[in-house]
């Protein structure tokens, strides 16, 4: 108890900090309101700011919406309309529009969200990329509106094949991006890339293993290819 009050209150002003509840308490009843709200409340005072930015909070919110009833998004598969995505809510049977004209996009490449499908995504994070193309893949949060464009590869093969997995690496405390792609080039082969969140450049990887994506986790299947 003592380590948490001592990284929460690196986030608080002494001032303030005295005015509201104890740190871990305020956080505890933070989390469980609506992540619309969570992001109104930045704007209330610095301390509260720091406190919903903080790693501590963070992962305590994301603790507490992963345990929330199941939710799923939906992307319109018509090329006319692209534009948004649904938040569908099974138990509060309630869907949210979500347009991605409005997000973000930090880069300098000629292209709209729109144009990209939602692949797969974790923890409320979008994995967006192109069917044809390796580039760009971009992971994007539609609730706060922003994004990251992932390194790109200069690639300009025409692609017959794109699958993705997005998922959270526990070990490391980051998030990973998988590809499983084919070029018009060798339709039978496949190529598989990996890149941590953050890091410069995708790493090629050698295909003697199966990785999966279920429960935003990235499962690792070995394979023995023997035949002794």
């Amino acid at each position: 108890m003592k380590s948490k009050r001592r990284r929460l209150n690196n986030y608080i002003d002494d001032a303030q900090g005295e005015a509201i509840l104890p740190p871990e308490m305020f956080c505890e009843v933070l989390a469980r309101l609506p992540v619309e709200s969570i992001l109104r409340f930045r704007s209330v005072c610095k301390s509260w700011c720091r406190i919903i930015q903080s790693p501590y909070f963070i992962s305590l919110q994301l603790g507490v919406t992963k345990n929330r009833p199941f939710r799923f998004i939906v992307q319109s598969q018509c090329e006319a309309d692209m534009s948004s995505l649904f938040l569908v809510d099974i138990e509060g049977l309630k869907a949210r529009e979500i347009h991605l004209e409005k997000i973000k996009c930090r880069t300098r490449l000629k292209f709209k969200l729109p144009a990209l499908g939602v692949r797969v995504f974790c923890d409320g994070l979008l994995c967006m990329a192109s069917e044809k193309r390796l580039d760009p893949v971009c992971i994007c949060n539609p609730i706060t509106k922003e994004s990251v464009i992932l390194p790109l590869s200069r690639s300009k093969a025409h692609l017959v094949r794109h699958k993705l997995a997005f998922g959270f690496d526990q070990s490391s405390g980051k998030y990973k991006v998988i590809r499983d792609y084919r070029t018009s080039s060798n339709k039978h082969l496949s190529k598989f890339q990996i890149i941590t969140l953050g890091e410069s450049s995708w790493r090629q990887m050698t295909p003697h293993k199966i990785y999966a994506h279920l429960i935003g986790m990235l499962q690792c299947f070995g394979m023995d290819l023997s035949t002794g």
